[in-house]
């Protein structure tokens, strides 16, 4: 999990979240680059739990939870906006 993912919704920007994992794997820390949608830039924390994935505030609020489809994360704020966190494309190469 660790490292860039990018963050879409519907009809918003997407924006990326940096990850950090604790030794477990199954935790860790967020930092967000900015205007992320569904107020995902309070972002602090996610965890793993089975499949799910949460991600929450420095409150410990859920902000949104994602299942994992394939390579990607298809889920749902908290207030119930379509999300969908995936890698971001390499850049072309030459």
């Amino acid at each position: 999990m660790a490292g860039r993912w990018l963050l879409e919704a519907p009809r918003a920007p997407s924006c990326g979240l940096n990850l950090s994992e604790s030794p477990d794997g199954r935790s860790g820390r967020i930092v967000a680059e900015g205007g992320c949608p569904a107020g995902f830039y309070r972002g602090r924390r996610w965890a793993m739990d089975g499949n799910t994935l949460t991600i929450r505030d420095d409150n410990g609020d859920a902000l949104g939870q994602f299942s994992q489809a394939g390579e990607r994360f298809d889920g749902k704020s908290a207030t119930g906006t379509t999300l969908t966190l995936s890698r971001p494309a390499a850049p072309p190469t030459e």
